[in-house]
């Protein structure tokens, strides 16, 4: 299963709404964007999603492996 969920409703035939969510940094994290085609919503969503999870490794206080946990077990 695919880590972002989305669902899209066209508005008409060249816009529409997409809803999408994902889990990330210990919450759910919800999308909602008007406007491009679907495909396009939906790129854009998966590179929110792509960056959120890179922001997570680096800041993550609760993961070992996070830059954030190196710098703290450092200090």
């Amino acid at each position: 299963m695919n880590p972002v969920q989305h669902i899209s409703r066209k508005i008409d035939a060249d816009t529409g709404i997409q809803y999408s969510w994902f889990g990330a940094m210990h919450t759910r994290i919800d999308i909602v964007m008007y406007d491009q085609p679907e495909r396009d919503l939906k790129y854009v969503s998966e590179l929110i999603y792509g960056r959120v999870k890179e922001l997570e490794k680096i800041a993550n206080y609760f993961d070992p492996e996070s830059e954030l946990s190196y710098v703290n077990r450092l200090a």
